[in-house]
């Protein structure tokens, strides 16, 4: 039987394909959804998030994010850092991800600005196979205790903006790296991300208060996801 699964996983690995982590606060996770968000706080900005999948279930999706970005007049480019973590099956798939942010501004109109990014990130997949089993037998199946692989990430985004609206899209994964532990081919799609926000003023005063509209489009091959919010 394990025989069986194992040589079922080699020849259909071809047709699985790996999705990014969505994070519902898509603003506090700016920077990952679009590097044009990089610098565009004005000053230091840190952001962390996390999301905890099917809780109740046993091996669970976890996932953490933490970012920092900071934006200095003296800088001729705005510049950021991001790490994240992904823990799926109790540690049996770990994804760790490292990046560099770096974002621009540009003067398009009187009150609305163009921000352009672009990001890279390091990334490693590490696959415990000493935690697999199957129902036949409670003992891990005999193949190396780990897996492990590694590859580059390279985002491009841009974004529109003014006091009074938000226009965003990005791609990310545009080397599309290989994800497969076995030296086959098993690439991760690109994804792409549209976002959006509007201000609404409830008085006569500007910047005083005021309603968000926001949503969030994602789209990584047959995936699609749509978030809308109000603040």
């Amino acid at each position: 039987m394990r025989l069986i699964t194992l040589v079922f996983c080699f020849f259909f690995k071809l047709i699985l394909q790996a999705q990014d982590p969505q994070f519902t606060q898509h603003f506090s996770t700016g920077i990952y959804n679009n590097p044009a968000f990089t610098g565009s706080a004005g000053n230091a900005r840190l952001n962390a998030a996390y999301r905890n999948q099917w809780p109740k279930i046993a091996g669970n999706y976890q996932t953490s994010f933490l970012s920092f970005d900071v934006s200095k007049e003296k800088l001729p480019i705005d510049i950021g850092l991001f790490l994240v973590y992904d823990r799926a099956g109790d540690g049996t798939l770990n994804t760790t991800q490292l990046g560099l942010s770096l974002g621009r501004s540009f003067k398009m109109f009187k009150n609305v600005s163009l921000r352009v990014g672009l990001s890279g990130a390091l990334t490693s997949r590490k696959l415990n196979t000493s935690k697999l089993t199957f129902g036949d037998t409670p003992n891990p199946i005999n193949i190396s205790p780990s897996l492990s692989v590694n590859y580059a990430l390279i985002n491009f985004g841009m974004l529109m903006h003014s006091n009074r609206f938000l226009l965003g899209i990005s791609a990310s994964n545009l080397n599309e790296p290989n994800q497969s532990f076995f030296g086959s081919q098993s690439r991760l799609p690109l994804r792409y991300t549209l976002q959006g926000a509007l201000r609404i003023n409830i008085n006569d005063i500007e910047h005083l208060s005021g309603i968000y509209i926001s949503g969030i489009y994602i789209n990584q091959q047959d995936f699609n996801s749509y978030l809308p919010g109000i603040i």
